[in-house]
């Protein structure tokens, strides 16, 4: 199907704005701005009014927690996870992961969100299905808490993961290894998994400092600081997410720039509620 949008304002590779027309054959942008004399329509969209941006992408989310939002607020990250968030989480099945995957893409959709990582499950099978269905990129992995009895059969699944979706959906799909966190991995696990890292060609999707006491904590139990601690497992010798990055010193951001770590900064979900001051609204964790 050819589609032309007309007279939309228009967001140019320069950051420059202006109306133009915008052609669009199949799947794929065919021009912006002065459209082929042969391209004939089947479609028109008035873009009077209108502003066309290219796809925004959120490069760190737990999808199918939208069905937790606002379950718990104003709290301390751990108080958070291991009093509320996990407990619960305990409880959820395929259906539940299914449905708030397909609510946080109905979402996206109408925001203008056309790609994301995330991080979550099990069930992610699941959360992939329903991404191919939207139309949407999803960078998906497999949420692997280290110190769990059921670590190694995580680990395990998120590979299978990769064989059964890297490169579903004609492309769409991407599946990372989704370490959960410094504090929740143990270095043995994490050896483990920067090891099926290497051998099996899947990048790194981890939370990383995210919070003063995660670092306090990391340096009392280990004497080192969370980016030292996982690169010194190896996770970090494969192209990584770091998500959060909220309390950085000079010797983590030189790292960063050393190894391919990119940063994905959201520091909204880790604010303290002031005195007088509103929270900040998450939309996804």
């Amino acid at each position: 199907m050819k589609i032309l949008i007309k007279g939309a304002n228009v967001l140019q590779p320069d950051y420059s704005t202006g109306v133009a027309d915008i052609a669009i054959a199949d799947d794929v942008i065919a021009a912006v701005g002065e459209i082929p004399g042969d391209f004939a329509a089947d479609y028109i969209i008035e873009g009077k009014d209108h502003f066309a941006v290219p796809g925004l992408v959120n490069a760190h989310t737990h999808a199918s927690m939208t069905l937790l939002r606002s379950y718990a607020d104003d709290m301390e990250l751990m108080d958070w996870l291991n009093n509320k968030i996990w407990p619960i989480e305990g409880k959820m099945v395929e259906k539940d992961i299914r449905v708030g995957a397909k609510l946080a893409l109905v979402e996206m959709v109408k925001g203008g969100t056309t790609a994301y990582a995330d991080m979550y499950g099990p069930c992610m099978e699941s959360v992939a299905e329903e991404t191919i269905k939207a139309g949407v990129r999803g960078i998906l992995s497999r949420g692997l808490i280290g110190f769990a009895p059921t670590a190694m059969k995580s680990l395990a699944e998120n590979v299978d993961l990769y064989k059964n979706y890297h490169g579903a959906g004609d492309g769409l799909i991407s599946i990372l290894l989704g370490v959960h966190a410094p504090y929740t991995c143990p270095p043995d696990f994490c050896k483990s998994a920067a090891k099926v890292s290497a051998e099996h060609g899947i990048n790194v999707h981890i939370h990383m400092s995210e919070t003063q006491d995660e670092i306090r904590q990391m340096q009392e139990k280990y004497g080192k600081r969370p980016f030292q601690y996982i690169a010194e497992t190896g996770l970090f010798d494969r192209p990584s997410i770091a998500a959060h990055c909220v309390w950085l010193d000079d010797a983590d951001i030189a790292m960063m720039k050393e190894k391919a770590i990119t940063p994905v900064h959201n520091p909204g979900s880790n604010m303290k509620l002031a005195s007088g001051v509103a929270p900040v609204p998450k939309l996804l964790a």
